[in-house]
């Protein structure tokens, strides 16, 4: 009998196992299937690792682009990192007090204004769209969970907090 699924990116796993080709995610934008998005999250997990990313840390996540956020919690889950996604208007002093509060490692947004307040907390920050658009154009034949003192145990459950706007 197979394993029940214990993290997130095992559920994208299985599904972009199942049937690769279907649709996993659309915009009026772009699309992907199953097995794009698997590669997709793969390939920014391995990113995330080269910034310094590990098990354990804390992303905060405030955009506006849905399959891009969707690739990074993915990418999260498979780094084993806690995120929050926050509504994309979170601005000011409600970001200020989740840098605070969250003690974040980074920072990813589509806003330049977020990473100048994260830079001023001393968090490091990532722009979302050059993250996406190197997943999306990575051939990556890394593994999708890591291996060695980082890998994932079957204890670590990721979880997620999602905080409206303003």
């Amino acid at each position: 009998m197979p394993r029940t699924p214990q993290l997130l990116h095992e559920i994208l796993d299985r599904a972009a196992d199942r049937d690769p080709e279907s649709a996993a995610l659309s915009s009026r934008d772009r699309g992907l299937t199953y097995r794009e998005l698997a590669t997709a999250t793969t390939a920014m997990a391995a990113r995330l690792r080269r910034e310094g990313l590990r098990r354990g840390d804390r992303i905060i996540v405030t955009a506006s682009d849905g399959i891009g956020i969707a690739i990074l919690v993915y990418a999260a889950s498979r780094v084993g990192a806690v995120f929050s996604v926050l509504h994309e208007q979170v601005r000011g002093e409600p970001l200020e007090h989740v840098l605070r509060d969250c003690e974040p490692a980074l920072l990813v947004s589509d806003d330049l204004d977020a990473g100048r307040t994260a830079a001023e907390h001393g968090v490091r920050s990532l722009v979302l769209d050059e993250l996406v658009r190197t997943a999306l154009d990575a051939d990556t034949a890394e593994p999708a969970t890591p291996a060695g003192p980082n890998a994932l145990d079957e204890s670590f459950r990721i979880r997620s907090v999602v905080v409206g706007g303003q």
